[in-house]
């Protein structure tokens, strides 16, 4: 019989008759804002942890519910984050007890913790850098990590050419995978994208010829500086910088320049730390944490200790909200049967970015394929356990509950177009909040039906989208 997991602990505390700086749990400084009490799902956060977590600078922190999770599964072994609990930030203590685990279960770290970039990068926000020659997209973009190295050679180059560039899309906004199936550096936040020189934009360019060709002169003008700074042209892969600019290697890079750099500064000082300094969480590692932590009956009541949210305060699917928005997001997102490259990254179905494989989401690839069955289990499974929790998460579940049915759909919807983490990382998703706050729901519509157009990551205006938002308000106040 399995002991139950509270014993185990208590015991291990005795023995270990440690007084003054062993927390109890309830005592934990802050608990996990990211992940429930509901011990599948629990499980399934660690399961999906398929490739290394590395520990981050300071000025560089990310809250990452992988990173909670393996948090929680640490404390629920007994191991101690007396300071700062479960915050879903890879800094010291979380390392300290990283370490510890696998000095107790004999893990030495092999070539899988070396997977990913081979140097750690000195991250900044891009709402704090200083440099007069680059302005931020304030869409969520400027809450934005990036390498401090690959920033100083944008301006560098931007100077040279006496030009004003925009970043318009750094890691929020972008699809996980390239054109060609791997990971993008935006998601190691070594890229960014310049959609807007001079004020000027692409006019939605899809080729050499049509679009703007002012942004395009404009562009060749800072792709050529780039490329003095020692930026290989149009090849990114095996190269440390690189600017794609006027082909579609990857996407499409005829209405913006795509610039990356995972290494150092050009022509200055490299402040960059090998990653075998620092502390990792490898895809092993969490399977051997699965398996101890599976030694014991973990209930939700162990989990809860660490988190804020509980199935307790877990979205209802009281009401019809559910076949509202499911029917809504049906309209505009038509099922297509296999894989298409949309806004830099692959989806399919109805309009999905990830598909349910034997009761697990994976990202699909350029070879995914798909029925309308699938498609259908896919879009419930997003809607149920990821878009309304997500969303109702963020409002604060008594706004939630204060929306009628068709409320919730319309905010489901909008969400599954422009990204569930929209009220907290927009600007007008904070403002929807704000109105819901105030019970003034026809502020909240009218912020809905003026809500995005265009695609996160081309800029091309969708006529589809002006529909979308103004059925999306108007079923908001109906």
């Amino acid at each position: 019989m399995k002991k139950r997991l509270s014993e185990q602990i208590n015991r291990m505390y005795r023995l270990m008759k440690v007084k003054n700086n062993i927390l109890e749990a309830d005592e934990v400084k802050d608990k996990a804002d990211l992940v429930t009490d509901d011990v599948s799902q629990f499980f399934n956060n660690l399961s999906n942890i398929d490739s290394t977590l590395y520990q981050e600078q300071r000025g560089g922190f990310q809250f990452r519910k992988e990173v909670e999770s393996v948090q929680i599964g640490l404390l629920l072994l007994g191991y101690k984050l007396p300071r700062f609990g479960v915050d879903g930030k890879f800094g010291p203590e979380t390392a300290a007890a990283v370490k510890q685990f696998k000095s107790d279960n004999n893990i030495t770290d092999s070539d899988e913790s070396m997977i990913g970039p081979i140097e750690e990068i000195s991250l900044v926000q891009l709402k704090k850098i200083p440099h007069p020659n680059i302005e931020i997209d304030y869409d969520g973009t400027h809450n934005d990590f990036v390498n401090k190295d690959l920033l100083d050679d944008i301006q560098k180059a931007a100077n040279a050419a006496n030009l004003t560039v925009t970043i318009t899309t750094a890691k929020s906004g972008h699809g996980h995978n390239t054109k060609s199936g791997v990971k993008s550096r935006h998601m190691t936040q070594t890229a960014v994208d310049i959609s807007i020189i001079n004020g000027i934009g692409s006019g939605n360019a899809t080729n050499t010829s049509n679009g703007n060709p002012e942004f395009r002169a404009l562009g060749n003008k800072l792709k050529d500086a780039l490329v003095d700074l020692g930026y290989v042209w149009n090849t990114e892969s095996g190269n440390q910088k690189a600017v794609l600019w006027q082909t579609n290697t990857g996407g499409n890079h005829f209405n913006h320049l795509h610039i990356s750099n995972n290494s150092g500064t050009s022509g200055g000082t490299n402040n960059i730390t090998s990653n075998k300094s620092k502390e990792s969480i490898t895809p092993s590692m969490v399977r051997i944490l699965i398996q101890k932590l599976k030694e014991y009956d973990i209930k939700p009541n162990d989990i809860r200790k660490y988190t804020i949210f509980s199935n307790k305060n877990s979205v209802s699917m009281d009401g019809n909200w559910f076949e509202i928005a499911k029917q809504l997001i049906k309209k505009y997102e038509t099922f297509i049967p296999y894989t298409k490259w949309d806004e830099n990254t692959f989806r399919g179905g109805y309009g999905s970015s990830r598909k349910i494989v034997n009761g697990k989401l994976v990202n699909v690839t350029k070879n995914t394929t798909w029925t309308k069955e699938e498609a259908e289990d896919t879009l419930d499974y997003e809607i149920k356990n990821f878009y309304a929790p997500t969303i109702s998460r963020q409002l604060g579940i008594d706004n939630w509950n204060k929306l009628n049915d068709r409320q919730k759909a319309s905010l489901i919807s909008f969400g599954y177009n422009v990204g569930p983490y929209f009220i907290s990382a927009r600007e007008y998703g904070k403002k929807i909040k704000q109105a819901i706050e105030n019970d003034d729901m026809e502020t909240a519509a009218k912020i809905i039906g003026t809500g995005p157009t265009t695609g996160a990551g081309s800029g091309k205006v969708y006529t589809g989208l002006y529909k979308r938002r103004k059925e999306e308000s108007q079923i908001f106040m109906s």
